[in-house]
């Protein structure tokens, strides 16, 4: 046994030269471990000179790959980090036993209990938590500022390691148990005493030796014998504290008890229940991965929770403490970088205490975070960091084994001279942003790198930032006679440390502070009356000379600039005429130019890289808009103050992000109505106006309108707007738009804002608007008091006013919901609001501003841009009647009395003519934003209070973008010319975060009013209307000179499409027929039938007119009969002649049918929603159909099949496929007990048979909860009818007439009672389906416990649990799960539609599950060899398992058999073509798609490709081995289908497959026999795949 050690250690020690991997040669069975330990550094720098960047070494009798090669750095930490996740604590943590908290921290854990245990803390490291530990942080500081103030007093040194490991771990001890001690003063404290025993790795004992050797063992003797590490007193001491901590935190959280102390075990508690919390993605540099269900359900046990705490607090101390001492000490070497640094805080504190550092100022403190980093680069706490491959891979041709470690050393790194020349100075520009940019991130990993970096880095960096702010603020560090010399002397024994104590002196700052002193005294006699004149005067002096210097502001600045009036700027021209001054100035001064609006600076410009920069990239730093309204008061409750577009900084952030969610397309849906409602309304006035003849005053009508629907949408109640222009409501509205003439109290207003607002508030001064304002606040009140109420009340009010829809976005905000759709258009900057914001909320007076301001500015906007358009219309006849012809389109099949949400998002040329209006008369004329911190942009320094505005018309107007700007042209917003020029020359609604919140609202409105109108209507000129170009004005908003009138006429319209053509031929030879003599009736028959088969001629031509090669089809079917004799044998036969892509007709449809894989990529992913329908050839128009199969999931279409299937896809997740399986082996028992009989008698057996009794006799027991004798009774009608309704062999006139006329035919299915074939089982499983329904779903109500997980209790369950942020919905990749909506599980699924699921379900799987496995077990057994694989495969699988029952977990461990099914299901698809049909008109690859058409994928064509599948007709289950496939693209193996549409069962097929193949494998070995059909195996495919005679076998008992 020694001389087998002694070997086996020694051919270990050539590990590295047998894979010709340079190494470094170790000592026998101990490798480099010793070498290293001395000195991590030295011996890494050693190396690195003799090796290169890549080399060998052996930890014990471990193999290390150390490396500083960035690509296989990249590859293993991040690319492959699944083979790589584990870290070499060289602590063992594989028993479950073992209960200390030193092997259960984060640091050392592996595999998935390391993802559950990061996934679960990651919330508690957010910026939001962090924040929680700043108190702390100064608290702390606060004291060893103290112990400073003692040291200077006294002219000491300091040693500064005892300073900085007293303060950090005191900080730290109250932050992880919350209470105080004393601990920075007596360096011989027992915690201070443990916690540095157990960093003290200067000496080695043999016990930790050996433990480093030999983990396993070392646990093992830990865990049995009682074994200790020489830790173990301290490590005892740590858990009995973090225990008492911990128990009293969870009954706090438990007993509800509200203790303000933000411990490190309140945090955390807190963060487990908050798991969801989207504040994790705040920080790019840590990787945070949200926990899932299962992760989530599991938990962390007590032990765990106990060593994360014990983690953080040692961790915490020895990276803190170290950096803190090292940067002091490079600080008093460098007194220009540590006089830097002060200056850097002491402008980020101007105004504020220097007795306290927030979280903000520490972001601030760029040139501190600098010098910390640069720190970090030189003295990195950890030296080398590694990752442990748990999976053989290849990186970069080197191949790498299981339990392989792969190193990087963190020094060769940071002091690489190619990267940092110099690498011994301390040199902090090295961390300036133009100098990271010039390198990779790679160089600079003090925290780690990847997703199992150092959670804890934000917390160490924020601290260490604070206490060195502190420190600066009061005290100079400065070097003294026992100050170590530069460079400084480290050792790097696991942890970096001097060699010998530093120490320093510290003096104290001479900071200068600003102090502002005010003067107050009473005036009562005459000679304080003449002082109090002299300081008027004196005053007024000072203001006018400060006047006259703002008035060249922009001067000094060398920024060209327009000159002003003294005091009031450009202000007053301005006002007068925006556009006009704009384009003045623009030709003056070119794109950048100065102003002054008042005593206020403005940068105008037209600048695209400063407008990104102050708009989006700087946005934090010009957050604010110039509204000329002070906002700062928090006295004033008016509802103009209070508005979202005047509010500032972190109020408008905190309403802004609040109200966003009722913004989102879900609640923009909830508004149609509403418009279409209003319409109505409109159209009869426009009525009256036809017949009359009348002109029409198009604001007038506009205004009417929109004031009417948006008084609705936001009150909830009617009223009459649209006759009566003197209406009050109306009235009050377009007095607060009127800024024809400004009062003086707006002017003043406007100069003085904050006096105005003191004004307003304290002596009750009034602008001109205080009457409409006060009017509205009360309406506003009313309805806001009405909707509360109900909603306390939980009074369901269906009326979805803004009120309502703003509550419950509130709610929902609050509630955390996971509400993606917030993100649903990139145009509009949503954000979902932080845990801060949500428990502030929104005061009433907020709410009601905001509905003041969604009425007013929705209703001009909106009123605005509809009567310029129609202007426009009426004078461009063609463009008016283009988008008539586009909205008749789309809504082909539809009424004209309504416009939905979905046929909005169809009309693109619509879109493209209101955006032209938006961009020739948008509705604002400029945007602001204000500069709130200093910060410099292209070379121009921008200081708090400086207005940056963009010119909105010089933008839309710019002759180089727009040729001919003045001209209307809505092709300008084609796709085409929209993707060659730069989206910020179409600024309608604003740019950045702070753009229009209620831009989808305006669109959205404004298209349904057009499209309506322009249905019915024709717009014209007349007499009285303006001719182009219109002359306008812009004060403030912009409108007309003069008033735009029009009139109009009754649109000629054209809706019959093929279809109603015939219909109504029909009815109008039944007419003819009784009216008139049959002579007549057949001249008129005979020219109708001519005019159908002319147009049936037509159609056959469809794809030749098209340029695409097609298969000549026989006269009104197509190809259809062809198609449906053998789907293959066509499909290959087309493919030699045409090539991958031909059309084809089915029936009256045309096809496209491809194996183009960017056509198919393309229509089936990329545009799906313009291809979302499937063809099965059955229509689901109607809804008075109540029938099964047109309900199913795999016929409804549109909106209908994305509801359902959302609804239905929780069902078919992993954890409910878990529940099936005792199905799958209890049927499967019965079959073996068959099987048993047949090898018993020897007999054939008919394989499709058996597999038939088997696969429903499990479907029906999964899907109905109860048994049958389906599988000993051939004759079962529950199997004979399965078997009539896949029988597709002959096709009978009834169904080939539903295939050729699906509409007629369902128009004769309910009208008339016309059956189709198969309605006598329909109505059978109809039947069985509602008997087991009902009685699940009165279990369901009642609660009563049925432990039988049959389909519809688990399909009734999963509609229910949508609402649960069921993460489980994502864990398999070829299955595409979308959440369902909030609109789609309020809408839920009828009786018919759950009913209709649970039969596809039954059908479908019966069939595809039953034809697999016989085909299956046919190849099997022509192929010996890869059955016995299997069933090796299944033993190996059950090893240590006392029975055959197959689990979930074995199942997926079942590799080879895997592949086995996926080969069979190549050769022998259930389905041999996919569809998708066009829902909206589109260009793919050059080929036009019309709504209706079908593309179609031959899955044989794709299956059997030569150039893919060598040999395809051969059974070959290597082509699905990992190898092969990862060489080929994934559209090749398409049995299941593709896209967001493919089939939802996939899962459950292959599982029940699987469960059924094993159990029969391990019992029986499956041979040939004389009745088997020889290989190559005829097979037919009438819709499904079929072999031509049946498949016999034998079955052999198998010796195990």
């Amino acid at each position: 046994m020694l001389g087998i050690v002694i070997w086996k250690i020694n051919d270990l020690s050539n590990y590295w030269k047998k894979r010709n991997i340079p190494s470094a040669e170790g000592k026998f069975g101990i490798g480099n471990l010793l070498e290293l330990l001395g000195d991590f550094k030295g011996s890494d720098e050693r190396w690195k000179k003799e090796f290169g960047e890549t080399y060998g070494i052996m930890m014990g009798l471990k193999p290390d790959l150390t490396t500083t090669n960035l690509d296989i750095i990249k590859e293993v930490y991040v690319k492959q980090f699944d083979k790589f996740i584990d870290r070499e604590g060289f602590m063992p943590t594989t028993t479950k036993k073992d209960n200390s908290i030193l092997f259960n921290n984060m640091a050392i854990k592996k595999g998935d209990d390391w993802r559950r245990i990061r996934n679960l803390c990651s919330p508690a490291f957010t910026t939001g938590k962090m924040k929680m530990f700043v108190p702390f942080f100064n608290e702390t500081v606060d004291k060893t500022l103290e112990i400073l103030q003692n040291y200077e007093r006294e002219d000491k040194i300091i040693d500064v390691k005892e300073l900085c490991e007293g303060m950090t771990i005191d900080s730290i001890f109250k932050s992880t148990f919350g209470f105080k001690a004393d601990l920075q003063e007596d360096p011989n404290n027992i915690v201070r005493q443990y916690a540095r025993n157990v960093f003290n790795l200067d000496k080695f004992d043999l016990k930790f030796l050996f433990a480093i050797f030999f983990p396993k063992i070392s646990a093992l003797i830990r865990v049995y014998f009682d074994y200790h590490i020489r830790n173990d007193k301290e490590i005892k001491y740590f858990k009995d504290v973090l225990l008492q901590c911990y128990e009293k935190r969870k009954k706090e959280l438990d007993e509800g008890i509200n203790n303000e102390v933000s411990d490190f075990f309140k945090v955390l508690l807190q963060s487990l229940n908050e798991n969801d919390n989207n504040e994790m993605e705040d920080d790019k540099e840590i990787i945070f991965e949200k926990a899932t269900q299962k992760q989530k359900g599991k938990g962390l046990s007590k032990i765990e929770i106990l060593a994360q705490g014990f983690l953080f607090l040692l961790a915490g101390f020895e990276t803190t403490a170290s950096t803190t001492q090292f940067l002091l000490f490079m600080l008093a070497h460098h007194q220009e970088c540590q006089d830097k640094c002060r200056e850097e805080i002491l402008e980020a504190l101007e105004g504020k205490s220097i007795d306290y550092i927030d979280y903000d100022t520490v972001n601030k403190l760029n040139y501190l975070d600098q010098c910390v980093k640069e720190c970090l680069r030189m003295y990195p706490p950890s030296v080398r960091i590694n990752r442990i491959c748990v999976e053989k891979t290849t990186v970069q041709g080197i191949t790498i084994e299981p339990d392989t470690m792969v190193s990087v050393p963190i020094f060769n790194l940071h002091y690489d001279e190619k990267i940092y020349p110099d690498p011994y100075m301390f040199d902090p520009e090295r961390f300036s942003p133009e100098q990271k940019a010039g390198r990779d991130p790679l160089y600079y990993i003090p925290f780690g790198y990847g997703p199992r970096n150092c959670l804890g880095m934000r917390y160490a960096y924020l601290s260490i930032k604070i206490y060195l702010a502190r420190f600066l603020l009061k005290y100079k560090f400065v070097t003294c006679d026992e100050t170590l010399s530069l460079p400084l002397e480290i050792t790097t024994r696991g942890l970096t440390k001097p060699i010998k104590p530093l120490y320093l002196k510290v003096e104290k700052a001479q900071s200068l502070s600003k102090v502002a002193s005010l003067w107050d005294r009473r005036i009562g006699t005459s000679k304080g009356i003449r002082a109090a004149q002299g300081l008027i005067f004196t005053i007024a002096s000072i203001v006018i000379w400060k006047v006259n210097d703002s008035s060249k502001y922009w001067k000094k600045r060398n920024i060209p600039s327009a000159r002003g009036k003294f005091f009031f700027g450009n202000m007053l021209e301005m006002i007068k005429d925006l556009k006009g001054c704009d384009e003045r100035w623009k030709k003056e001064f070119g794109e950048t130019y100065g102003i002054m609006m008042g005593l206020y600076p403005d940068l105008t410009t037209t600048n695209l890289d400063i407008i990104k920069e102050v708009y989006v990239k700087q946005f934090d730093k010009f957050i604010d808009r110039a509204d000329f309204m002070d906002t700062t008061t928090k006295k004033d409750k008016s509802i103009v103050s209070n508005a979202m577009s005047v509010k500032k900084g972190e109020d408008w952030k905190r309403i802004r992000n609040l109200c966003s969610p009722a913004f989102t397309t879900g609640k923009m849906k909830m508004f149609v109505p509403f418009f279409n409602e209003t319409v109505d309304k409109t159209l009869e006035i426009l009525q009256n106006y036809e017949r009359e003849d009348k002109i029409i005053d198009v604001k007038e009508l506009c205004e009417g309108m929109t004031i009417d629907s948006i008084f609705k949408s936001t009150f909830g109640f009617k009223v009459d707007l649209q006759e009566d222009p003197n209406n009050i409501i109306r009235k009050y509205a377009r007095n607060l738009f009127n800024v024809d003439k400004f009062s003086l109290g707006l002017l003043f207003a406007l100069l003085f804002p904050k006096i105005s607002t003191m004004l307003r508030i304290y002596f009750n001064y009034h602008v001109k608007i205080d009457k409409e304002i006060k009017y509205f606040t009360d309406i506003l009140s009313q309805c806001y008091i009405k909707r509360k109420k109900e909603l306390d009340e939980g009074i369901n009010n269906e009326a979805p006013d803004f009120f309502k829809v703003l509550f419950q976005s509130v709610n929902e905000n609050e509630n955390d919901n996971d509400n993606n759709e917030m993100e649903d258009d990139k145009e509009i900057f949503f954000k979902k609001a932080t845990h801060k914001q949500k428990e502030k909320g929104l005061s009433k007076v907020e709410i009601l501003s905001q509905g003041f301001v969604f009425l007013l500015a929705g209703y001009e906007t909106t009123a605005s841009t509809i009567r310029f358009l129609l202007y426009m219309l009426a004078h461009h006849q063609e463009y008016q009647d283009k988008c008539r012809e586009e909205i008749l389109e789309v809504l082909e099949g539809k009424s004209i009395d309504y416009i939905d949400y979905d046929t909005v998002n169809k009309l693109n040329y619509l879109d493209q003519c209101v955006k032209e209006c938006l961009r020739m008369y948008p509705p604002a004329i400029r945007i602001n934003r204000v500069c709130v911190e200093k910060t410099t942009i292209h070379g121009i320094n921008f200081e708090p209070g400086t207005i940056v505005s963009i010119p909105i018309t010089n933008l839309h107007y710019d002759e180089k973008i727009y040729p001919q700007p003045d001209i209307f042209d809505p092709e300008r917003f084609s796709p085409e010319q929209r993707a060659g020029r730069d989206p910020l020359y179409y600024l309608p609604f604003g740019y950045g975060p702070r753009n229009c919140i209620g831009m989808r609202y305006a669109y959205l409105s404004m298209k349904v009013y057009l499209a309506r109108f322009l249905l019915k209507y024709k717009f014209v000129t007349c007499d009285e209307t303006l001719p182009l170009p219109l002359e306008i004005i812009t004060r403030g908003m912009t409108k007309p000179i003069k008033p735009l009138y029009l009139k109009v006429e009754k649109a000629q319209i054209n809706m019959l499409g093929i279809g109603e053509y015939i219909c109504l031929s029909i009815i109008i030879v039944s007419i003819i027929l009784k009216l008139y003599t049959k002579y007549v009736a057949i001249g008129l028959i005979f020219t109708l039938a001519s005019l159908v088969i002319w147009k049936i001629n037509d159609f056959s031509n469809y794809w030749k007119k098209r340029n695409i090669p097609s298969a000549k089809g026989k006269f009104f079917v197509g190809n259809l009969l062809e198609l449906f004799t053998d789907f293959k044998s066509c499909d290959e036969r087309w493919k030699k002649e045409f090539g991958e892509t031909y059309g084809i007709m089915m029936g009256l449809q045309p096809d496209l049918t491809t194996t183009n894989l960017d056509i198919i990529k393309e229509v089936y992913v990329k545009q799906f929603e313009k291809f979302i329908d499937r063809e099965g050839f059955m229509p689901t128009t109607t809804k008075k159909d109540k029938s099964i199969l047109f309900n199913m999931v795999s016929v409804v279409k549109g909106e209908d099949w994305r509801r359902i299937r959302n609804l239905c896809s929780p069902a078919f997740t992993t954890g409910k496929m878990k529940m099936f399986v005792k199905y799958f082996n209890e049927t499967v028992d019965k079959t073996l007990e068959i099987l048993q009989n047949y090898k018993r008698e020897d007999k054939a057996i008919d394989m499709r048979k058996l597999c038939d009794g088997m696969t429903l006799d499990s479907i029906f027991k999964s899907t109905f909860g109860f048994k049958t004798d389906i599988q000993e009774n051939p004759n079962n009608i529950i199997l004979k009818y399965s078997k009539n309704i896949f029988n597709v062999e002959k096709v009978d006139l009834g169904l080939l007439f539903g295939l050729l006329f699906p509409n007629l035919s369902i128009i004769l299915r309910i009208y008339f009672n016309y059956h189709t074939k198969n309605d006598k089982e329909l109505k059978y499983f109809t039947d069985i389906l509602s008997q087991c329904y009902e009685k699940r779903k009165k279990e369901l109500e009642e609660n009563i416990n049925n432990e039988s997980p049959d389909f519809f209790k688990v399909l009734l369950q999963s509609v229910n649990e949508n609402d649960k942020d069921n993460n489980e919905e994502e864990d398999d990749k070829e299955i595409i799960f979308e959440k369902a909506t909030l609109k789609q599980k309020k809408k839920g699924m009828s009786k018919i539609e759950i009913l209709a699921q649970g039969f596809v379900f039954l059908l479908a799987g019966y069939e595809t599950t039953s034809s697999t496995i016989h085909f299956l077990l046919y190849m099997l057994a022509h192929h010996q060899e890869y059955q016995d694989r299997c069933r090796e495969e299944i033993l190996e699988a059950l090893e240590g398992k006392s029975s055959d029952y197959i689990d979930y977990n074995t199942v997926n461990k079942l590799d080879y058999l895997d592949q086995c099914v996926k080969e069979c299901l190549r050769m022998y698809p259930p389905a041999v073509r996919v569809n998708r049909v066009c829902v909206e008109k589109t260009t793919i690859h050059g080929i036009n798609f019309e709504p209706g058409t079908m593309v179609s994928i031959p899955i044989t064509n794709l299956h059997y490709d030569e150039k893919i599948y060598p040999d395809p007709y051969i059974f070959d289950p290597e082509r699905f081995s990992p190898e092969q496939k990862a060489g080929r693209d994934p559209l090749y193996y398409l049995p299941f289908g593709y896209g967001p549409r493919n089939c939802i069962g996939m899962r459950y097929a292959y599982l029940s497959m699987k469960v059924y193949l094993a159990r029969f494998l391990l019992k029986y070995k499956f041979v040939t026999c004389d009745e088997t059909l020889p290989l190559p195996l005829e097979t037919i495919a009438r819709g499904l795949t079929k072999p031509i005679k049946p498949l016999f076998l034998k079955v052999e008992k198998v010796s195990n």
